[in-house]
């Protein structure tokens, strides 16, 4: 995914350098907005900090792949 991306900027976007306007500036500030939301879940930082993701319910017994074992 970071590599297209990183491909697609190199690319100005699909646009040429002087065709490029306030609304494609606008787009890619939310797109820069949306990165940084997804680093800090990723990385527990800003308002993510202080998350932590749930720890799973253990599975009911004899639920596995193999079924019951004893």
């Amino acid at each position: 995914m970071f590599t297209r991306l990183q491909a697609l900027s190199d690319d100005h976007f699909g646009y040429a350098p002087d065709d490029v306007t306030w609304d494609h500036v606008g787009t890619l500030g939310y797109y820069a907005e949306l990165l940084k939301r997804i680093m800090d879940m990723a990385f527990r930082e800003g308002e993510h900090a202080e998350w932590r993701p749930r720890s799973p319910a253990p599975a009911p017994r004899g639920s596995g792949r193999w079924g019951s074992v004893s």
